[in-house]
């Protein structure tokens, strides 16, 4: 059976999950949109359907991706996906700003406004509204009109007192509370316009009604206009359901200028409109009714049951997506909301029996989407900010660990994307850009041979302004010429050894170190184990120079890095940037485990062939054939499935970074090891050991000797030791340990040194 798109709802953000058509039934959910997603949420959560990529909370969408070869009408398809019995497409110009913004000069004439604003608690809130609809700058005629439905609040009454009512402006003072339907309902029979519906916990800006009204007459039978809002269902920006805060920084105006220099003149049909601001026409009114205060009392369901009863007459409600109004959610009338929405649902229900399912097909659809990604990234281009592209690949490790302590270290002063690759069954797509800003909920796949020009004008939409290259693995586009396109300047860091050789940690077909004894060496490894299409090395390496002859900086996080690259490649612009303030530390702990115990050494991280594996195989097996007294405690797993039946071997699986040094205060180490096999450029998990004051042994190659230089309680060892001299100096660093002996150590072929 095909795959069917679910929309799961992780910790308030928006992600779509794949899964089997098992969820369809789910789909008929019997709650108001923000109850039924909320159910979504949970189940997702129950039943584990969140999928991480490399860590990021990056999820592999089915839907929405994957490109078409089939061209429709106003361009290229790039987003197809099926849902229930009914297509939906994203076009890639969608995704893109509006090519012919629309101007005053296409108003209707002859059409005038009155807002509707009915209050009754939160004055802060209420006086914010007002005073931004006041301000507001318009070519559309309105008038204000405010019902104060007995308002218990003193300061809001004295506020509503000091405003100057006119022709402008109306102040209708009930003399008992009816009711949020009665006073809107009260509202719109005091005039003969159309109506803006708006809650008194809203901000607006400029131009906000121009565009409304421009929606309402574009096109035919149009009966509600609803703009985007950070909190409005099906309406919300960045993410369904919405949140009650903007995104960090912005304000209700910049926010409009986004949408509106992103989508102007853009629109999406929508099921029904959402009461927080609800443009109504005046004829959609006429020939629909009010609102029926009768059935659904003082209020919610009320804006509902009128769009349902405006559709069963052939009337549309449209989405904005080039308006933003904020909405903080709830300010005046929130007195028993849940109950409220509970009683009201189910009236709904019993009226509409199609209701539930038109709106999780919509939900499905989220037709609204890539428009909420071109105000993203309008928001971007104008932010005032750089804004970098990371490009790396998908494996994850210590790259994408950079990566995320680049963000944290710096998302206040920069935005940034990033492109790495991208692989989903049945998805032509093998590219994905995304935001690690998890409250965009930002992501989009291209095709590297269709897409690259969509993918240039996307990234110039987001006014990128700086490119920042990690790894070029997996990428299928020229990436050399996506920069000068951009025309930016661009930063490399080296984080292996992948240009100046396919096989990327200079390790033997065993995963032990090379040795880099020449060109003719590497061209018969090459000619026994051709990577990544290459055969020649010279070739590779020419291929791959432009990344330090172009490169305004090459960042390196050692020198050993730096010596390491100036043997093949340009040297002339590498920087020394350790990845951490952990690239050197001497704290050693004064008080040790309890040292008359077994020696316990701690491996960090994914036990594979060029990270030791054969090493610390041959060690266990020799220290227990040999009835040697020490426990190896793999904080992380095996790469190569496999199992350890020894009783002093203890594998604990996966960690989270965070939680790394709370495992080794648990478990106690005597040592940390790292037998790595090649010349790892870093090493994060050596900067979490030395984070942890404890004692050391490393290789002598890569960035180990460097970054430990002079630390005491280390021992540093040739990277190729035997298991017997390895155990035999397990025995030693016990013994050193357990007088207290401070000092460097280095293991030479002859023994145990002092340095």
């Amino acid at each position: 059976m095909g795959f069917r798109p679910v929309l799961g709802y992780i910790n308030k953000f928006l992600y779509e999950l794949e899964t089997n058509g098992a969820l369809s039934a789910f789909l008929k959910v019997s709650r108001f949109i923000e109850f039924r997603i909320r159910r979504l949420r949970n189940y997702a959560n129950r039943h584990d359907l969140e999928e991480s990529h490399n860590d990021l909370q990056v999820f592999k969408y089915k839907h929405g991706y994957g490109t078409q070869d089939s061209e429709m009408e106003g361009g290229a398809v790039n987003r197809l996906r099926n849902v229930a019995d009914k297509e939906y497409v994203y076009r890639n110009e969608d995704f893109l700003p509006t090519k012919e913004p629309v101007t005053t000069s296409r108003l209707p004439d002859n059409v005038s406004v009155t807002i509707i604003i009915p209050v009754y608690m939160d004055s802060a809130r209420t006086r914010l509204c007002i005073e931004s609809v006041l301000k507001s700058k318009s070519e559309t005629p309105w008038k204000l009109i405010i019902v104060n439905d007995h308002s218990p609040e003193a300061e809001l009454v004295a506020y509503l007192d000091t405003l100057i009512q006119g022709p402008s402006l109306q102040i209708i003072n009930n003399l008992t509370n009816l009711g949020f339907i009665v006073s809107v309902n009260m509202g719109i029979s005091l005039c003969n316009d159309d109506v803006v519906l708006l809650n008194s916990d809203t901000e607006v800006a400029d131009d906000w009604i121009d565009r409304l009204v421009y929606h309402a007459y574009a096109s035919e039978k149009v009966g509600t206009v609803t703009p985007f809002s950070n909190n409005a269902t099906i309406c919300s920006y960045p993410v369904i359901p919405g949140t009650n805060e903007l995104p960090k920084g912005e304000n209700t105006n910049r926010m409009n200028i986004s949408f509106k220099l992103a989508n102007s003149g853009r629109s999406v049909e929508i099921p029904t409109a959402v009461g927080s601001c609800m443009y109504m026409r005046r004829d959609c009114i006429e020939d629909t009714g009010l609102f029926d205060s009768q059935i659904f009392g003082k209020g919610y369901g009320e804006e509902t049951d009128f769009c349902m009863r405006a559709s069963s007459k052939g009337w549309r409600h449209l989405l904005a997506v080039d308006t933003f109004v904020y909405h903080s959610g709830e300010a005046s009338f929130k007195t028993n909301s849940i109950a409220g929405k509970e009683r009201a649902l189910k009236i709904i229900q019993s009226r509409y029996k199609h209701y539930n399912l038109m709106i999780s097909k919509h939900v499905q659809h989220d037709p609204a989407r890539p428009f909420r990604i071109a105000a993203t990234a309008a928001r971007y281009k104008t932010n005032g900010k750089p804004v970098v592209l990371l490009i790396t690949h998908e494996l994850g490790g210590g790259i994408n660990r950079h990566i995320e302590d680049l963000y944290r270290m710096l998302s206040e002063k920069a935005i940034f994307l990033i492109l790495k690759p991208f692989k989903a069954k049945d998805s032509a797509d093998d590219l994905v850009l995304f935001s690690p800003d998890k409250s965009v909920a930002f992501g989009i796949t291209f095709n590297s041979e269709k897409d690259v020009d969509f993918l240039l004008d996307f990234l110039r939409s987001c006014g990128v302004s700086r490119v920042h290259i990690h790894h070029l693995l997996g990428i299928g586009i020229d990436v050399r010429n996506l920069v000068r396109q951009l025309d930016v300047p661009f930063d490399f860091t080296v984080h292996d050894y992948y240009t100046i050789c396919p096989q990327i940690q200079l390790i033997t077909k065993d995963g032990t170190y090379c040795g880099e004894y020449g060109n003719s060496e590497c061209a018969k490894c090459l000619s026994e184990r051709p990577a990544y299409g290459s055969r020649d090395i010279l070739w590779w390496r020419l291929t791959h120079r432009w990344l330090y002859t172009d490169a305004d900086r090459v960042i390196c996080p050692s020198y050993d890095v730096i010596k390491r690259i100036e043997q093949y490649q340009p040297a002339g612009k590498t920087l020394l940037v350790p990845h951490d303030r952990f690239y050197r530390n001497n704290t050693v702990k004064d008080k040790m485990p309890d040292i008359s115990k077994p020696l316990r050494i701690a491996l960090i991280g994914v036990l594979s062939l060029h990270k030791g594996l054969s090493t610390v195989l041959s060690c266990i097996e020799y220290s227990n054939r040999m009835s040697i007294p020490i426990e190896f405690h793999i904080i992380g797993y095996i790469y190569i499935p496999m199992k350890i039946k020894a009783k002093n071997v203890f594998v604990y699986g996966r960690y989270n970074d965070e939680d790394l040094l709370r495992l080794l205060e648990t478990i106690q180490p005597h040592v940390v090891w790292f037998p790595a096999q090649w010349p790892e450029t870093y090493s994060y998990t050596l900067s979490a050991a030395m984070e942890s004051s404890l004692p050391i042994i490393a290789p002598n190659i890569g960035a180990f000797p460097e970054r430990l230089d002079g630390r005491p309680s280390t021992w540093i060892v040739e990277w190729n030791q035997p298991a017997d001299c390895m155990v035999s100096l397990f025995g030693k660093i016990h013994n050193e340990l357990s007088v207290g002996n401070k000092k460097i150590k280095v293991l030479n072929n002859k023994g145990l040194a002092g340095n």
